[in-house]
């Protein structure tokens, strides 16, 4: 139950934390709509599935060993630096996807779509430092 409880924590806090995001993407995009939470909602969504995906992929290619000859592993078969490093560009699709859904489908202003993608990248890595840093757990045991 712990690991369910941490999750559904996680997964609002990401929620939360997105939605702020969509409050400063309607500022700066000038929009009343979408509402922040619902921008928020769909990334957090986006993130859930996509990130599941892209977790358990990692997950069944380290167990596999496809790590092991890789330098910087810390002494296991994976590590958690290329896990961080090869999100990247998994993030870099999901943001572009907020972009299309909600502010510039035509991708208009480009220049100001590729500032809000990598700031939301950036985003998304802060908003994982809690988990990075093991606080998560810590958190999920208390409740």
């Amino acid at each position: 139950m712990l690991p369910l409880a941490a999750y559904l924590l996680f997964s609002v806090y990401k929620w939360l934390g997105y939605s702020l995001a969509g409050k400063l993407l309607n500022t700066c995009y000038a929009k009343r709509y979408p509402s922040a939470w619902k921008v928020g909602l769909v990334r957090a969504l986006i993130g859930m599935a996509v990130g599941g995906m892209f977790t358990l992929t990692w997950y069944l290619l380290e167990s596999h060993g496809f790590f092991r000859n890789l330098g910087m592993t810390m002494g296991r078969g994976g590590s958690s630096l290329y896990y961080l490093a090869a999100l990247i560009p998994v993030r870099i699709a999901e943001w572009s996807l907020i972009i299309w859904i909600f502010y510039d489908r035509k991708f208009d202003k480009a220049g100001k779509a590729i500032i809000f993608i990598v700031s939301g990248v950036v985003w998304s890595f802060l908003l994982d430092l809690p988990v990075v840093l093991g606080l998560l757990q810590v958190i999920a045991s208390i409740c």
